[in-house]
């Protein structure tokens, strides 16, 4: 039976419904517009709340038709229901998925301009009724502009894959992280929120729920593990590992039987494990986010045909997958989490028939992804460092001005749309290039945040900080409001005062490396003077931006363009001395030296350039932001909260990689598959609801002793390789204390490459190749600490230790 397309009586009919969404009215719309005679268990409970209007977060099994609960209801609203998700693929596999009747497209980063506008030109139109867009999209004030005036308004904000939201998730994204805000105070949206995920702890369920705004009695939590579901643990070492899973391919019950998914944790392991199973009869290929985007769509594209029957991918593989006959998923290397175990499982038989899920566990293997799980921690003496950078701690003229500017009475952010933006060609967002812009500045006009840059790629090394850590903080910052400030630092400094080794070796770094006060920002308590509410944070992040520029004039002299370009002035005032005829100069210090916004650099790089005046190059890829209050005077305490929060969110993640090793574990001492499959079951389900009972989560680690994989005490001779990585210095010279953070040391004896220390150059011979990996089945912490302890000693803050 063919889908009802969009004409005047499915029109009333979904008017009716709206109205009164009686459980026969929203099944009439499922049946005409979706080709389905029936629910799903919980789709209708969580459509008839969204309809109704309530902001909803569903927490339903994979496979269990969550994108029908957007679906219906955005058939339903009379506006644009925008779907913000996290991958390109499943963007495309949703589109796809859309009826006849419910219009829609994406807002793609792969997309040409040409697309791009045409997209955004419907959206205006209001031909549009669904819009899947990138979190990052949001970050754009000329899109958020654009939909606050599309016809109709946002009726739907929905979120995929919620579980990205929160920090405390498997899968955190900085950028995900924002959109509680975004949506209320930026978007202003005035519809429900939906909130879709398929696996989250009580823990994760309860910060989504925070964050995005939804009432706990919105919160429809359905993510039983399915019965037809076979879970299983076998214990193979690596060296077996694909012997096996050729064996099992080829031998029955799976031999030829529907398609397969083998999950492993690196993209190299797909390539070798899928070439080795193709040389041995298998007909396997490799997926994952290091192929070209066109490698990857054709092997899914194959996978989905039959044509191939065995995919060996990385976690992204899957996600929102919606193939059916899916026979068994085999877990190569240990999942990381117990979610990333629940949704890579639930992405077998998703139709109803039997399927196998069998995980391979090995101490080596965890071992390993136990100590990557601390690749991103970072010490509080780099966070000092970044929140100085952050604040301009080195341009004092900027923070001066931007204290004048946010006294009471002196302008404040900029709140409406087009204030605020990365420099570049505004056709490329919204195609509205407007040649006749003038040069001369506003006179009256409000005067915006100081702004700032950070280049990514420069500050990982300069700080030994990942990209994605640097914006996890620039997302607290924005966050974190005036009281979560206080609160935080008051309890950093607490525990500071009752602290160990660790805190004081970063103590003694913060006081050396960094100033300690910001005394050119004036505190200031009237946040209303400046048009800023109570729960704004300290800063505002913007979309990414290019942060240098290069322009040459032509014609006139700079002296001339400057008595009416205020962007010319500024290039030459900062001192900037022409190099081959070119200046470069900073867009973010050329913006604060205009008392002006990105975007007014933007716009007057545009009209030089359309004027024949001067020609210019972006260069260096950065993260934008705007100073929306003033730090506090002293950063040490609030380098203390951020650190603090970012080694929970750490500790955490180790947890969940100890949980899941320890289920499966437990699972594989079961006496036969059907017991491993109940054991599974129970323990994962506990852990999903934070449950305490004696098969729950926090009894994981009692049933399997880790201390005969991990060792929690230094071993002897633990000191003395502390000391020998202390004293070290590049080209073998010998140093003084602090040439290396306590972290850093635990991270070379862990094997571990960082920014600033990385691996292809630390286990060379002439570096630290012998200590290299060395100690990485002690914990980290342990080493963490003694190399806190030695720090110290060295630095002459406590006794030093006789040699054992």
């Amino acid at each position: 039976e063919k889908l009802e397309k969009p004409g005047p009586a499915l029109a009333a009919a979904c008017a009716s419904a709206l109205l009164d969404p009686t459980d026969e009215a929203l099944t009439d719309i499922l049946r005409r517009a979706f080709g389905h005679e029936a629910f799903r268990p919980g789709q209708l409970e969580v459509i008839r709340r969204v309809v109704r209007g309530g902001s909803t977060l569903a927490l339903l099994p994979t496979g269990a038709g969550k994108s029908l609960t957007y679906q219906l209801p955005a058939l339903l609203f009379p506006g644009l229901t925008l779907v913000v998700s996290p991958l390109l693929a499943l963007m495309a596999d949703q589109l796809r998925g859309l009826p006849p009747a419910l219009p829609g497209a994406a807002l793609r980063s792969d997309q040409s301009q040409a697309h791009l506008f045409a997209v955004l030109d419907e959206m205006r139109a209001g031909k549009l009724k669904v819009l899947f867009v990138s979190p990052e999209r949001l970050l754009s004030e000329r899109f958020l502009n654009d939909l606050r005036f599309v016809p109709g308004g946002v009726s739907l904000a929905v979120v995929d894959e919620a579980h990205c939201v929160s920090e405390w998730s498997h899968n955190f994204r900085p950028a995900y992280h924002r959109l509680g805000r975004i949506l209320r105070s930026r978007l202003r949206l005035r519809g429900p929120t939906l909130a879709l995920t398929a696996t989250a702890t009580a823990r994760t369920e309860a910060s989504l729920c925070a964050t995005l705004d939804i009432p706990t009695e919105g919160a429809f939590r359905d993510d039983a593990i399915r019965f037809n579901l076979s879970l299983s643990a076998m214990r193979v070492p690596a060296s077996a590992r694909d012997a096996t899973l050729k064996h099992l391919l080829q031998r029955e019950p799976m031999r030829g039987v529907g398609s397969v998914i083998v999950y492993v944790a690196f993209q190299n392991q797909a390539e070798t494990v899928a070439a080795y199973l193709a040389t041995n009869g298998v007909n396997a290929k490799a997926y994952h986010a290091g192929q070209e985007p066109k490698d990857r769509q054709r092997t899914q594209a194959q996978f989905f045909a039959g044509s191939v029957r065995v995919v060996v991918a990385t976690v992204a593989f899957g996600m929102g997958l919606d193939k059916h006959d899916v026979r068994a998923v085999i877990n190569y290397s240990l999942p990381r989490s117990p979610e990333a175990y629940i949704q890579q499982a639930g992405r077998a038989g998703r139709d109803g028939l039997p399927a196998r899920c069998i995980s391979f566990i090995d101490a080596e293997d965890f071992t390993r992804l136990r100590s990557l799980s601390f690749s991103d921690g970072v010490d509080r003496a780099a966070v000092h460092k970044l929140l100085n950078t952050v604040f301009l701690g080195k341009d004092s003229e900027a923070r001066r001005a931007f204290a004048a500017d946010a006294a009471p009475g002196k302008g404040g952010p900029a709140a409406e749309a087009g204030r605020t933006g990365s420099p570049g060609p505004s056709r490329a967002e919204d195609g509205d290039a407007n040649e006749n812009k003038t040069l001369e500045g506003k006179e009256n006009a409000e005067v915006p945040p100081a702004v700032g840059a950070l280049i990514v790629q420069q500050l990982e090394r300069e700080m030994d900080m990942r990209g994605e850590v640097i914006e996890t903080v620039l997302s607290c910052l924005e966050l974190w409001d005036a009281r979560d400030v206080e609160r935080r630092c008051a309890e950093a400094t607490s525990e500071k005062a009752n602290g160990d080794a660790t805190a004081r070796v970063e103590d003694t770094s913060c006081a050396r490396k960094c100033p300690t006060r910001n005394d050119d920002f004036k505190d200031d308590d009237d946040l209303s003077a400046r048009g800023l509410e109570s729960g704004d944070g300290l800063v505002r992040v913007l979309p990414d931006m290019r942060a240098t520029c290069e322009i040459s004039f032509h014609g006139a002299s700079p002296d001339a363009l400057a008595k009416k370009c205020p962007l010319v002035a500024a290039v030459l005032a900062s001192g900037a001395k022409p190099r081959a005829g070119a200046y470069r100069f900073s867009v973010a210090a050329a913006a604060r030296r205009m008392r002006s916004g990105l975007e007014e650099v933007g716009a007057q790089l545009q009209a030089l350039s359309c004027n024949g005046d001067a020609a210019y190059r972006l260069s260096d890829r950065a993260v934008g932001y705007e100073i929306l209050r003033a730090p506090p005077s002293d950063l040490r305490p609030l380098a203390s909260a951020l650190t603090n929060h970012l080694a929970a969110v750490e500790r955490s993640a180790v947890r969940k990689l100890d949980t899941v090793y320890s289920a499966l574990e437990r699972a594989a001492n079961a006496e036969d598959d059907d017991a491993q499959s109940a054991s599974l079951r129970e323990t994962l389900e506990a852990y999903l609801r934070g449950e305490r009972a004696v098969s729950g989560a926090e009894s994981f680690n009692r049933t399997v002793d880790l201390a005969g994989v991990i060792a929690a005490e230094p071993p002897r001779g633990l000191a003395a390789d502390v000391r020998e990585l202390l004293t070290h210095r590049s080209g073998g010279k010998a140093g003084g204390a602090g040439c290396m953070s306590a972290r850093a040391v635990a991270r070379v004896l862990h094997g571990l490459g960082s920014p600033a220390y990385p691996a292809a150059e630390w286990r060379r011979k002439d570096k630290a190749g012998h200590l290299w990996e060395k100690h990485a089945k002690v914990d980290f912490d342990a080493i963490v600490r003694v190399a806190s302890e030695e720090l110290l000693a060295m630095r002459g803050v406590i006794p030093k230790k006789k040699p054992a």
